[in-house]
């Protein structure tokens, strides 16, 4: 086995701080899936999927390119869920989320998607609703039951 010489040295740690730089940020991106209904058929290219999930959650559309009624479902209040949600899928912050449901709410009545936090609800919910949809951490999810399936998954640092 050769040992490291200081000359070698010199070669190495440049090589282990960036590996470390490259790794470190991978491990902190988070994964989400979009789930429905197992019998909301709709399938299309990602891009079409997510500017119909973004339709549908801001409720300027009712229902999915199938004809299905959409019932949206959001996460809690500054969960990962959501924030990812946001930024990844709805491209808004806070503020402006807020804001446009403040402005659907003066203009058609409705209000925003309910909030539920457990995951093991949201999963109750998607399964007995043909239209619900929510957003879930991957790595939380353990496995899909069998009445609901990914409709998309997405990345979020």
């Amino acid at each position: 086995m050769k040992h490291i010489t200081h000359n070698g040295l010199h070669l190495l740690l440049p090589a282990l701080v960036l590996f470390t730089f490259l790794f470190g940020q991978i491990a902190e991106a988070a994964d989400f899936a979009v789930i429905v209904n197992a019998g909301n058929d709709y399938q299309a290219a990602e891009t079409e999927m997510k500017t119909t999930v973004k339709r549908l959650f801001l409720k300027e559309a009712g229902s999915w390119p199938n004809n299905i009624d959409a019932e949206p479902i959001d996460r809690a209040q500054g969960s990962a869920e959501q924030q990812a949600f946001m930024s990844q899928v709805l491209n808004l912050d806070a503020a402006a989320l807020a804001r446009h449901w403040m402005a659907v709410k003066q203009k058609t009545g409705q209000t925003a998607p309910r909030e539920v936090s457990a995951g093991s609800i949201v999963l109750k919910l998607i399964g007995s609703k043909k239209g619900a949809f929510a957003v879930v951490d991957t790595a939380s999810l353990g496995g899909l039951p069998g009445n609901a399936r990914i409709l998309f998954q997405f990345s979020a640092p």
